[in-house]
This record gives structure tokens, sequence and C-alpha cells, in this order.
């Protein structure tokens, strides 16, 4: 079946808390878009599709971008790409915490783009 959707194949990572492995599971996740309000401006919102490049930011599709609402294309600048095994291969792990760091979104004039995402587990 060609044209299954099939969850992406980086979408769990392993870490141990001392006591024993953990697993950190974001594929029940990886087939939804998480929105996310700029708290300095009202009208810019995160959009975040994880394990994968599934929103649009001009004509590339991207992991996350900043959206501003009240223009027509809506996308400010993307701000991070999934790439498989680079971006998932290994997070940071402390105490029930993952830390996930991309590099590669749009710059800002000569400034890299730096996004970190924490997940925080309740165990």
């Amino acid at each position: 079946y060609a044209c299954v959707d099939a969850p992406p194949l980086y979408c769990q990572w392993y870490g141990n808390d001392g006591s024993g492995d953990v697993v950190f599971d974001l594929t029940p996740l990886s087939g939804t878009t998480i929105i996310g309000n700029d708290r300095t401006n009202p009208e810019l919102v995160f959009a975040y599709t994880p394990c994968r490049n599934a929103t649009q930011c001009g004509n590339l599709d991207v992991m996350v971008k900043l959206q501003n609402i009240s223009t027509a294309d809506g996308c400010s600048r993307y701000i991070g790409i999934w790439e498989d095994e680079t971006n998932g291969g290994v997070p940071e792990y402390d105490n029930g915490i993952w830390r996930f760091g991309y590099n590669n979104g749009e710059t800002c004039g000569e400034l890299t783009s730096e996004l970190y995402i924490y997940w925080n587990c309740d165990p």
C-alpha cells in the first residue's frame, strides 16, 4: 500500500533514569499539529508537527514554524526541520525531562536559529 499514512520511523527514544530504562514515544502525537501562542504577540502562533515536516512555510515543509494569523500566507519563518535520525537520534534526558535541540531553522539576519523543545514526563 503505497499511500498508507504510516508513523515516522524515528519517534521513540530510550534513556535511563537511574533505576532502569525508560522509553519516550511520540508516535501517538506524530499525526497531530500542536499549536502554541506567542506570549508577546497574540497574532503569532507556533505550529509544531512532532517527528515530521507536516506544516508549510512558503513552499517548504517544516516541523515547526512561527505563524502570523493575520496574514494571508501565515508563515513568518520556519524554526525547525525534522531530519529523522539527526533530530531524533540523541535527545538529552534527565530526571523525567527530554530535551530536543534543533539549529536548522531559518536564520534571522546573521543569527542562527536555535530551538529547544522540552517534554516533561509524568511517571
